[in-house]
């Protein structure tokens, strides 16, 4: 992750939270305004909270903690919660009409999924490549969330990626935005965005030396749609 990125989600978190308090006429005086350093800190306990499961966040602050206290001795419980409930990442003021050409079902999360596009820049592969689909785990209140029994993580976001089979490093990855994503018009099926989400990974194929990898899928079909994709490129 840049700086850039580090300071855009504080100035739109900042942003956020003065727009929420315009809204219910009140000062919230449990707010102040973040910076570029501590919203690292906070996206670096995010990664330290998935590495290290707890059942509740109050447990990551409990002084018993068996785990030395990285996180309680980073941000407090407070804190923390202030951040999440004002994070934003994009200008919720500027967020494109349901019935624009712009629209985006995604917007919110948009900058994330932009910087997603340069992991491929970061590492290379093995010549051993899984592309599969994935659930990003997920109980809130969303649209998009699909339950899916044959997953491990049945709840959650639906999303293709390709990765990295000896380390899991995700090189590529596709959100699933359902069957249609604006009320005027007809939205992608799934099998159609898993198809256009083939052609992606072609496209990384034939740009990153796809001679040399091997790919594996759980479905024969898509195996044979993107050696396909492949051969319509060279």
């Amino acid at each position: 992750m840049t700086n850039d990125f580090y300071n855009k989600v504080a100035e739109e978190t900042n942003e956020y939270a003065a727009l929420s308090q315009r809204k219910v006429g009140t000062v919230d005086n449990n707010w102040e305004d973040t910076n570029a350093e501590e919203i690292q800190t906070y996206i670096r306990i995010l990664i330290y909270m998935g590495l290290v499961d707890l059942p509740e966040i109050e447990d990551y602050f409990e002084g018993d903690f068996c785990v030395r206290p990285i996180v309680r001795q980073t941000m407090t419980l407070k804190r923390l919660k202030k951040l999440m409930q004002y994070l934003h990442l994009n200008d919720e003021e500027e967020r494109p009409a349901q019935q624009s050409a712009d629209f985006d079902i995604l917007y919110k999360a948009r900058p994330a999924l932009d910087l997603m596009d340069q992991f491929t820049q970061a590492h290379i592969p093995g010549c051993e490549l899984a592309v599969d689909e994935a659930m990003i785990g997920f109980k809130g209140r969303f649209f998009l969330k699909q339950y899916l029994p044959g997953k491990p993580t049945k709840w959650g976001i639906k999303a293709w990626g390709v990765a990295d089979s000896a380390n899991g490093y995700l090189l590529k990855c596709d959100i699933y935005k359902g069957n249609s994503t604006r009320p005027s018009t007809r939205g992608t099926s799934c099998t159609a965005a898993y198809r256009q989400f083939l052609g992606k990974v072609a496209s990384y194929l034939f740009r990153h030396f796809f001679q040399l990898h091997k790919c594996y899928w759980n479905k024969k079909r898509a195996a044979a749609a993107l050696q396909r994709k492949i051969e319509k490129k060279k």
